[in-house]
């Protein structure tokens, strides 16, 4: 799905995916559009993509990546307490019910039964989208270190009884920051749904692998059709200043038509520090989403 949709005075062109394989096998479909590209899925550098080819990448896209991380936070996912969803509970009389009011039946009152009803309270959910993409000169041992943050983040929310829809996506930018009158290409891809449990080996790769970015991303951004060159791939989004943050955050509201979006990036958790500092910066901003 491409549609062109406009934030403030910026103009916003975007792709949307609901599974990985719609994503695959619309870029495998598509001609580069401008020369001046180069084609990320034949050109790949390890030390900087963090696969040796682009079949390898497609390879963990469809079956996972076997990351030393996944066995730490699947212990923790699983040793984490699942919080139920709350129930609320109203007790009145009845003419029928599971207990007799004794005082009331003796006196042949017709409502002498003790009865109750049960109502689910609805569970929270949030729209959670990270922005994969991240400036040159970040490392790829950087870009993973933001993005398991972000899986600890996102387990912990559904331990506390959240529910997420989680989404991944890469920008191409004019600007790093606000401006009016810009223009973006961005990429969304659909990760998990709130309904379904975490599947932490399946998500790793899109959510957080320098190559979902660097290899899968660039050969999208190469091929979209309604795409700009911007002598190289552009700027990523850096949601450090409120205002960049909030200009982010309306144009994943339109996308997603929910008012319950939370927005985290790489560029800005690489600039925020180590994985502590990182893990402090999303708790503390999902927080203030929750209050």
């Amino acid at each position: 799905m491409i549609k062109t949709i406009t934030v403030d005075t910026n103009t916003i062109k975007y792709e949307y995916f609901d599974s990985s394989i719609t994503m695959t096998d619309t870029i495998g479909r598509r001609k580069i559009t401008d020369s001046r590209f180069s084609n990320s899925s034949d050109e790949v550098d390890s030390s900087w993509t963090g696969v040796k080819s682009y079949g390898e990448a497609l390879n963990y896209l469809k079956n996972g990546w076997d990351s030393a991380e996944i066995d730490r936070i699947n212990k923790a996912l699983k040793a984490a307490t699942l919080k139920p969803a709350e129930k609320r509970v109203k007790f009145f009389n009845n003419v029928c019910g599971f207990a007799p009011v004794v005082p009331l039946a003796l006196l042949n009152v017709p409502n002498s039964m003790v009865d109750m009803t049960i109502k689910s309270i609805k569970t929270k959910v949030i729209d959670f989208v990270y922005f994969l993409s991240a400036s040159a000169y970040v490392s790829s041992e950087e870009i993973i270190t933001a993005g398991t943050a972000v899986m600890e983040a996102i387990v912990d929310l559904e331990k506390h009884g959240y529910r997420v829809n989680l989404y991944s996506a890469q920008d191409y930018g004019d600007n790093m920051t606000y401006k009016t009158n810009g223009s973006y290409d961005i990429v969304f891809l659909k990760l998990k749904s709130a309904s379904r449990a975490l599947d932490v080996k399946r998500l790793m790769f899109p959510l957080i692998h320098t190559a979902m970015l660097r290899t899968i991303g660039f050969s999208w951004y190469e091929r979209f059709p309604i795409g700009t060159y911007r002598d190289g791939y552009g700027y990523p989004i850096d949601i450090t200043d409120s205002k960049t943050h909030k200009f982010t955050v309306d144009i994943c509201e339109k996308v997603l038509n929910s008012k319950s979006v939370v927005v985290f990036t790489t560029q800005t958790l690489v600039v925020k520090g180590d994985k502590s500092k990182q893990t402090k910066y999303i708790t503390d901003s999902i927080t203030q989403k929750k209050s």
